[in-house]
């Protein structure tokens, strides 16, 4: 069986989490967003984004950040969400998707899921402690980009609770 654990956390700034998303229909997407339990200080502001995955399932390459534009002021709680300002976003059935958020400037505390034993990351490296949630990368400091996968880790804690929503 799987336990589900929801709490907030505070992510390190302009260090950019990656969330697994397999959609079970193929169709699009049109809007992301995450929970703010805790606001950040001034100028407080996160950036979310949709990337495609690798044949290892990693995140690579960014298909849309939903907040280019504008990003999302986290000063302040609540569900905080932004639209594809375009089109919506094409998914297939069954591929891998990464959601991703990364706060940049000041950090506010976000809501954050881990379920042990149900995560798509797998890896035989004895390092881990814990069953991967997703991964991480540092240093992302402005507009999101593709992702070099050397510079990738795991992940075995909470991760950004990030919700997708279907066109």
């Amino acid at each position: 069986s799987c336990t589900m654990q929801v709490s907030t956390g505070t992510p390190t700034s302009q260090r950019q989490y990656f969330v697994p998303f397999i959609p079970y229909s193929s169709g699009a997407v049109d809007m992301m967003g995450c929970e703010v339990t805790t606001g950040g200080s001034a100028g407080a502001i996160a950036r979310l984004g949709l990337y495609a995955a690798n044949q290892y399932a990693q995140p690579t390459t960014l298909l849309y950040e939903f907040t280019s534009g504008t990003q999302i002021d986290s000063t302040s709680t609540g569900w905080k969400k932004s639209a594809a300002a375009s089109a919506a976003i094409p998914v297939q059935a069954g591929k891998v998707y990464w959601m991703s958020v990364v706060e940049q400037v000041a950090t506010a505390a976000l809501r954050t899921l881990y379920a042990p034993g149900t995560t798509l990351c797998v890896s035989a490296d004895a390092a881990l402690s814990g069953e991967p949630s997703g991964y991480y990368i540092g240093g992302t400091s402005g507009a999101m980009a593709d992702v070099n996968t050397a510079f990738l880790s795991l992940s075995v804690a909470s991760m950004p609770f990030l919700r997708i929503r279907g066109a």
